[in-house]
């Protein structure tokens, strides 16, 4: 009994051993040499896009998978440009995550904190193959807009790019230092783009942090709770002053009406069905609509 104990221990060990071995996926090279990291990182981009036939492929291929937007392992200044313009691409109708801030991030942090002991040439590589992605994607989505059916379940016809002339471009804007130059070019030049791109910051600037409770309808609490609720959300848009007094229903319709005209509603500062649903939309979901305006 013992004698089986001991050989079907050996069986789950070597199981587990074999199941940890398959579930390791990537190919993790630590480098303590910092002038081999640009070399080592050549090596893990061919490997990593040898498969694939995009835009990003064929741009290292060109470059004979040197490194773009990093140096020994660290961020250069084109790849700082690019992920600052990332950070700051809500500012264009655009959302971050779709162009893998939070992956960069995540690389770069890790890249920096472990710089002492090594270099892991494999999460490197990944960071530049993230960073060209997100370089391709943004200069064809500020030109001809954003993909909102990725977000919203809406089926858009198909629209011209560049793409065969991005690769130059992107090879010139790194020789050039210019990212952001050359990603703001590709804006368009429409007064009425600029007008929806200037309300859209002013709007996110002000309230992209602020929340509010749900407002209930006038039938589910008591008249004064409402009506102090109401308060309460028209406030915090400043629908109304804030030294209102409490319950003065005049001055609270009075700001109901000001919501209403800027919301295409009707006039008549009553906080019926419609208005409240309107009232009752997030800062994040305006930000969504203003997007999608732009676009």
């Amino acid at each position: 009994l013992h004698s089986m104990q001991m050989r079907f221990g050996l069986i789950v060990f070597c199981a587990a051993v074999i199941v940890a071995c398959n579930n390791s996926t990537t190919n993790h090279e630590v480098v303590n040499n910092k002038q081999d990291v640009n070399e080592k990182v050549a090596q893990h981009l061919k490997e990593l896009l040898s498969d694939e036939k995009s835009l990003t492929q064929q741009f290292f291929q060109q470059q004979k998978f040197t490194p773009a937007f990093s140096d020994s392992g660290l961020l250069n200044s084109n790849g700082k440009s690019l992920l600052a313009y990332i950070d700051s691409c809500s500012s264009y109708g655009l959302i971050p995550s779709d162009y893998f801030q939070n992956e960069i991030h995540t690389a770069d942090s890790l890249i920096r904190k472990n710089y002492l002991t090594g270099v892991d040439v494999e999460t490197v590589a990944q960071m530049e193959i993230k960073l060209c992605n997100a370089f391709f994607l943004l200069a064809k989505q500020i030109k001809y807009g954003h993909t909102v059916s990725q977000h919203f379940g809406i089926n858009l016809p198909a629209r011209p790019t560049d793409d065969n002339e991005l690769i130059s471009h992107l090879t010139d804007a790194l020789k050039q230092n210019s990212i952001s130059a050359f990603l703001n070019s590709r804006q368009p030049k429409s007064e009425q783009y600029i007008q929806l791109k200037n309300v859209l910051n002013a709007y996110t600037k002000k309230y992209s942090n602020i929340t509010w409770d749900t407002l209930p309808s006038k039938d589910s609490i008591q008249p004064q709770l409402f009506w102090q609720a109401l308060q309460q959300r028209l406030l915090k848009e400043n629908w109304i002053d804030s030294s209102i007094v409490a319950n003065d229903t005049n001055t609270l319709k009075a700001g109901v009406k000001k919501f209403q005209k800027q919301y295409n509603l009707f006039p008549d500062g009553v906080p019926g069905n419609r208005t409240r649903n309107a009232l009752n939309k997030t800062p994040r979901y305006r930000i969504q609509q203003m997007c999608m305006n732009i676009e």
